[in-house]
């Protein structure tokens, strides 16, 4: 092979790295903003800075609607590619139990942002918000893949200002081989949400054994809502 192809190959793959990392530095690289009033929410992923900026996609929160917060730490262990390897996540992130559950738009507005049309090759559907209940938000701070600065003490900091902050809670998830099928499809459900629709696709073939079809069909299935809308 010419060594020029070999050198052009090595460039390009570092164009495309560092594209992606500078994306993290961008002008819209932020998840959260503290306001006297309320807390901002960033529901797009910063590093989706190709999508248009009118796009509505930033949530205010009264402080009002904020009952308390807490940060929840933890590992989660998933399978990797490799059958024989288990892949293990530490996560961090913080919960808002609201005051209400009134929270369709915010269901609507995650769902359409998960969603969005890819306009660049790289697009990231993982938000850093995500509600796992109706009356709760979760932000998170902190993965194998992510982090987010300040840390959890400062921020949890200036929310006490605010509203009351419960206990820390600490999280560590069973091994995906012993969960009971109920526990395995929400794991799969909760990867999805987040993005990673791939590993739950990889969770689930090599707990049940299924080829690849059936799988994909359960998955599309799994996470069709009330409007018939699928995970892209």
């Amino acid at each position: 092979m010419p060594i020029g192809f070999i050198a052009l190959f090595f460039a390009w793959i570092t164009k495309v790295v560092l594209v992606a990392s500078l994306r993290g530095f961008g002008r819209g690289a932020w998840i959260m903003r503290v306001r006297s009033k309320g807390l901002v929410l960033k529901l797009r992923a910063y590093r989706n800075d190709d999508l248009p900026r009118g796009d509505r996609v930033v949530l205010f929160i009264p402080w009002t609607e904020i009952e308390s917060a807490w940060s929840v730490s933890g590992t989660r262990e998933t399978p990797s590619s490799d059958r024989d390897c288990v892949r293990t996540e530490r996560f961090r992130h913080i919960d808002l139990q609201l005051t209400h559950d009134r929270t369709e738009d915010v269901e609507q507005a995650l769902r359409a942002e998960r969603n969005s049309p890819r306009t660049k090759r790289v697009h990231f559907n993982k938000t850093t918000v995500t509600l796992p209940e109706r009356d709760r938000l979760r932000i998170h701070l902190s993965s194998n893949k992510q982090l987010v600065k300040p840390g959890v003490k400062r921020i949890l900091g200036w929310f006490g200002e605010h509203v009351k902050i419960e206990d820390p809670l600490r999280i560590d998830e069973t091994v995906w081989l012993d969960l009971a099928p109920t526990k395995l499809e929400d794991r799969a459900l909760s990867m999805i949400e987040q993005g990673d629709k791939i590993g739950a696709v990889v969770l689930l073939r090599q707990r049940y054994g299924w080829g690849l079809t059936r799988t994909m069909a359960f998955v599309d299935e799994l996470f069709v809502d009330d409007e018939g809308h699928r995970a892209a």
